[in-house]
C-alpha cells in the first residue's frame, strides 16, 4: 500500500507543517512515511509545495508526487498554477470562500 498526497500553499499558511504532521501521525500508527517540501528562495507568501508518501513498507521513492491520492490546496489562487492531477479514487481539498457549486462539482467528505 502506497498512499501519496500533495500540499500546495504559500509560505506561512502551514502546508509544510500539515504534511509533516500527517507523516508523523502515520508513523505513530506503525506505518512508514516521507514528507518533504519544495520552495524557492522567496520568503513568506511565496508558493510552496509539500509531498507526502505513506506506506506499510519503507518508502524508497524520492521523486515528486505526480498523481496523488489526495491534493490539498491552501490558497485557491494556486489552483490554476499547478497541473492538478489526482488518482481516480482520490480527492481534492481546497480552501476557498466560494460556494462549492462554483467549482462545477460538489463532493462530500
Amino acid at each position: 500500500m502506497l498512499w501519496e498526497a500533495c500540499f500546495y500553499g504559500r509560505g506561512g499558511q502551514g502546508a509544510v507543517v500539515a504534511a509533516r504532521l500527517l507523516v508523523q501521525a502515520a508513523m505513530f500508527e506503525g506505518l512508514w512515511g516521507q514528507a518533504y517540501p519544495t520552495f524557492g528562495g522567496e520568503r513568506r507568501g511565496a508558493p510552496v509545495s509539500a509531498y507526502v508518501r505513506v506506506s506499510d513498507a519503507p518508502v524508497r521513492v524520492r521523486s515528486p508526487v505526480r498523481e496523488p491520492d489526495a491534493l490539498v490546496i491552501f490558497d485557491k489562487a494556486l489552483l490554476s498554477s499547478h497541473s492538478l492531477k489526482v488518482k481516480e479514487s482520490g480527492f481534492l481539498l481546497a480552501n476557498s470562500l466560494s460556494e462549492p457549486q462554483a467549482a462545477g462539482r460538489v463532493y462530500w467528505v
